[in-house]
């Protein structure tokens, strides 16, 4: 008789969750469930309490986060009173918060109107601003444009020779602060001008007849250059007679002290500002020039004095020189427009009983622009 053997069933192959096992878990799980959902109704409790608290959960502050939303997001905002603002889009559409007795009130750009909130204790706008510039209407001066500063160096008499010409240059001024007399205050630049008079240490050596000197006025080859380029852009012509004489000292022609004013109205009916130019001056016939001149150190820093002796064929020769002389005349000066223009705005608003809430916003349109003369002012549309 055979025995078959028979496979053996261990208790590990047999093991699994007992009924207490699996009551046990589930009580432990309800348990901790049972906490998690108190600690979280605990939480939402404390906010909802902090939030009524705040009066964030109000109707003033639906009304808060909607006019703050439309402040970010205008072109501009002027601020008319501590109770009322105005508010422009991007299409120039206007609309206005204000207080009306104890409402705060919306007005649309259509004409439609509404009550946002009533019993208002306390509704106050401020408004942080920045400047803007705008053109303003250009001034008329009458005064210097250039001025030839000396150098501390004795004076000397500078002879033009017989038949020669004497070459003095400057720039035409671009802004203010290139003006001798400084302009006025601002950053504003000049739109044109002309010069009328020219006023020079010069005097006169008479020749056997009366003779003339000739004023040209040239551009030049670079600002600061005196070497004249093409063709005179004007000439004016005075008796030489009208110029003091030179004195002999025996040894060299004399200047007297003090400037000559010579009216040249006319010889340039405008000057381009920056551009460089120079004023030619020769005495006709056999008459002579003399002018005042100082050493000018370092030498090869400076070309804005030249002499032509007259001759065929010849250039004319910068020299290592300063001669003192000034142009005036009118000009036209810009002028610029400051504006103060809202950036940010403070809100503070408080209802009958409740506390008070505070809100600001700053226009992105404006805070983005950091050139003065960009960003929208009220009353512009956007750009």
């Amino acid at each position: 008789m055979s025995t078959r053997n028979t496979p053996r069933r261990t208790r590990a192959a047999q093991a699994g969750f007992t009924l207490v096992e699996v009551l046990a878990t589930g009580v432990f799980g309800a348990m901790l469930l049972t906490a998690l959902a108190y600690a979280t109704t605990q939480f939402m409790l404390g906010m909802t309490h902090m939030e009524k608290e705040s009066g964030i959960t109000d109707g003033e502050d639906q009304v808060l986060r909607r006019m703050t939303r439309e402040i970010r997001e205008a072109w501009w905002v002027e601020v008319v009173n501590a109770e009322r603002i105005r508010v422009a889009n991007a299409e120039h559409e206007v609309s206005e918060y204000y207080l009306d007795g104890e409402e705060l009130k919306l007005l649309r750009p259509n004409g439609d109107q509404g009550t946002l909130l009533e019993n208002v204790d306390l509704l106050d706008f401020e408004g942080v601003g920045i400047i803007r510039k705008r053109e303003g209407t250009p001034t008329l001066w009458d005064s210097l444009l250039y001025s030839r500063s000396i150098p501390g160096t004795p004076a000397f008499s500078l002879d033009v020779p017989e038949g020669g010409k004497l070459s003095m240059a400057f720039v035409a001024p671009v802004d203010d602060d290139d003006l001798p007399s400084g302009g006025v205050p601002g950053d504003e630049v000049v739109l044109g001008m002309a010069p009328t008079v020219l006023n020079a240490h010069l005097a006169w050596v008479a020749g056997t007849d009366p003779e003339d000197l000739v004023i040209s006025l040239y551009e030049t080859w670079a600002p600061g250059s005196a070497t004249p380029l093409g063709s005179p852009i004007g000439t004016v012509q005075i008796p030489g007679t009208s110029l003091p004489a030179a004195t002999w000292n025996g040894f060299d022609w004399a200047v007297p002290a003090g400037a000559v004013s010579l009216s040249i109205s006319g010889i340039a009916p405008s000057l381009s500002p920056g551009t460089g130019y120079t004023i030619v001056l020769e005495a006709t016939g056999d008459a002579k020039l003399v002018t005042e001149g100082h050493a000018e150190y370092p030498t090869s820093d400076r070309d804005d004095v030249a002499i032509h002796d007259g001759s065929a064929g010849a250039s004319f020769a910068t020299l290592p020189v300063a001669v003192p002389f000034s142009v005036s005349g009118p000009y036209t000066l810009s002028t610029s427009v400051d504006t103060d223009v809202v950036a940010t705005v403070g809100i503070q608003l408080q209802l009958d009983g409740k506390s008070l809430q505070t809100r600001s916003a700053t226009l992105i349109g404006q805070s983005v622009s950091e050139d003065p003369w960009s960003g929208v002012i009220p009353g512009e549309s956007s750009p």
